[in-house]
């Protein structure tokens, strides 16, 4: 396998050939939302091809036309498509939609509970008659995106020093009943969409995920002035309002923060991993699955650790996911391939200085053996 590596350290090799050998439960992908925008599209997904991959998740745009020709070509390539509803985006909502103010990193965003449904319900069944249309393949659909943080969902506010809305908080706080009642619309867009996937032929029986839960750190949401919703309050809500009829699987997000240099990367990720992964999952029944729909290391991690690459925190997270959360995670999705300039993977030659990063993880095989929910009980 040493040949697989560019301009990566000794130990580097050594872990990616012990990832190599060990990695094959949790199937492996790659972000790049926004490609259906990039006029050289094709190019992008060629790449992606050469190296490997064989899963990405990509978001759907309101221009139908790019979506299908998009996925049509991930289809020719075999790289399997998951394809993400990002549920802010303006042409889901109303005229009468205000937007909540943004300042610094977090932007004016959508509040989740004036999602036009009829709207939402318009546009993907468009999307599904050029997928039938065209015999388009789907791994899976998700629905959502970090709607537990004031980041996506404008019915969390900014308040000065953050917020962490906690099992024991977040009935404090006046805004919870208009999160819930975005939740509520949230549970009825899965609803609509796995209804809409089994009453067409080509998309019978698709995984429906559910959008993936934010956990930034405390201290990143008060650097903001950020309010987020721990995802185990925000997902036993959605239980309580039915999500489990609809969804074949939970989605988290998970970013670890390596702020200054560390002796010990791996425990240090292994550690952020756990806690997050345990703070969603508690109280929740563990009959469902997880998905990582997106986890990634910045750029700037690597020199503040005194690294030119970032290899090593890659096979880390993958080894730590291999070893440790193989019967928990079924699939996890870097961010992202090249559309981020802080996380992307790839520098227009190479993933994070090797030569066919995905091609040699085992665990790029896809899509996980998954239960869906019969379509006579949704």
């Amino acid at each position: 396998m040493i040949y697989l590596l560019r301009r990566a350290t000794f130990a580097s090799v050594l872990l990616f050939c012990s990832v190599v050998s060990s990695v094959g439960q949790v199937s492996l992908g790659v972000n790049r939302p926004g490609i259906a925008w990039q006029q050289n599209w094709p190019s992008i997904i060629d790449a992606m091809a050469q190296d490997g991959v064989r899963n990405v998740r990509i978001m759907l745009v309101p221009q139908m036309e790019k979506n299908w020709e998009v996925i049509e070509y991930f289809n020719k390539k075999n790289i399997n498509v998951v394809l993400f509803v990002l549920l802010s985006q303006q042409y889901l909502y109303g005229p009468e939609m205000k937007k909540r103010g943004g300042s610094g990193l977090v932007h004016d965003v959508a509040p989740l509970s004036e999602l036009d449904l009829s709207r939402f319900e318009d546009v993907f069944l468009k999307f599904l008659v050029g997928v039938e249309a065209r015999k388009l393949k789907l791994a899976a659909v998700q629905i959502g995106n970090e709607f537990n943080s004031a980041d996506f969902n404008g019915d969390l506010p900014l308040i000065q020093g953050g917020a962490v809305l906690s099992a024991k908080t977040y009935r404090e706080y006046s805004f919870w009943s208009k999160f819930e009642g975005g939740l509520n619309k949230l549970v009825e867009a899965v609803r609509f969409t796995r209804t809409a996937l089994n009453e067409t032929s080509q998309t019978r029986g698709t995984p429906v995920i559910l959008g993936g839960l934010a956990r930034p750190s405390n201290e990143w949401l008060s650097q903001v002035n950020a309010s987020l919703v721990e995802p185990g309050v925000a997902l036993r809500t959605l239980r309580e309002l039915g999500i489990d009829r609809y969804v074949d699987a939970y989605a988290v997000h998970i970013y670890p923060r390596l702020t200054e240099p560390v002796d010990d990367a791996g425990g240090a990720i292994a550690s952020q991993v756990t806690s997050i992964l345990n703070e969603a999952r508690d109280g929740i029944d563990k009959s469902k699955p997880w998905w990582i729909t997106e986890w990634g290391f910045p750029k700037s991690f690597a020199r503040a650790n005194g690294s030119n690459s970032r290899l090593g925190y890659y096979l880390s997270f993958l080894s730590i996911l291999s070893q440790h959360w193989s019967e928990v995670v079924q699939a996890s999705f870097i961010f992202d391939w090249n559309e981020s300039k802080v996380y992307g993977v790839w520098d227009g030659g190479s993933v994070l200085g090797t030569d066919g990063f995905f091609a040699h993880q085992e665990g790029s095989r896809f899509p996980p053996t998954i239960k869906q929910q019969s379509p006579s009980n949704p």
